[in-house]
């Protein structure tokens, strides 16, 4: 008799636990449930393991929040719609148009979150205009971002390498970066004298010097129309 009730009442705790994870569920949007919190709709996308009848289901959080971000390349570069989309009105208008959704309202809780005008180009080839873009997408099509900022930034991140064009465009952008930091220079140092490798041009200064006039021109080098895109996340 102990050992049945002892089985009923694990029964009882066991069901109880599986009715509470249920309802639990429940309350979850239906993004945060299929892993898919931009409600990307199936076609078969990469990382999907099928589908809840029209929205794809993903694997993780990580895996739906990078296709997120991928999408919205898609967009910016013109791969989905033939023009490019820069602007949070034009994003938002093809995200979530008009006929099943208060798209108005959707601009302007996203310009927001951006801290720009529903008009103002974006630049997302910054991955941090990206993950501000993706996070207000997320809030809005849940009602809340339950998603940490390293979760967030290392899929937008690597959401850049299943996009061929971005693919070949990062590892270009991210070496003039870094040209622009170094200044591409070696150093020399003699008791009084430093000397500088700049691409073709030596510059030879006394050795107090060296360093200010190294950082001056890193400086200068950072302020570049080469990779002031990288480094400014809302363009003009």
């Amino acid at each position: 008799m102990r050992e049945l009730a002892r089985l009923k009442h694990h029964n009882l705790a066991v069901n109880s636990a599986q009715v509470a994870q249920h309802a639990q569920s429940a309350r979850l949007s239906r993004g945060i449930r299929n892993n898919n919190p931009g409600n990307i709709e199936f076609r078969g996308q990469q990382g999907a393991t099928g589908s809840d009848g029209r929205y794809a289901i993903f694997e993780t959080p990580y895996t739906g929040i990078k296709a997120l971000s991928g999408q919205l390349m898609r967009y910016y570069s013109g791969q989905t719609t033939g023009r490019p989309l820069r602007t949070v009105n034009d994003i938002i208008s093809t995200w979530a148009p008009a006929g099943e959704n208060n798209t108005v309202a959707y601009i302007a809780q996203v310009s927001k979150a951006l801290g720009v005008e529903a008009h103002t180009r974006l630049d997302l080839n910054d991955n941090a205009v990206m993950q501000k873009l993706v996070s207000a997408i997320i809030r809005h099509e849940n009602g809340t971002n339950p998603y940490d900022a390293l979760t967030l930034a290392k899929a937008v991140a690597d959401s850049r390498t299943d996009n061929p064009q971005m693919a070949a465009y990062y590892p270009q952008q991210q070496r003039a970066l870094q040209q622009a930091q170094t200044v591409n220079h070696s150093q020399r140092v003699s008791h009084t004298v430093t000397e500088n490798h700049i691409q073709n041009v030596n510059v030879t200064t006394n050795t107090a010097q060296a360093d200010v006039l190294l950082e001056q021109i890193q400086q200068k080098a950072r302020q570049s129309q080469l990779t002031a895109p990288y480094i400014s996340g809302v363009m003009p």
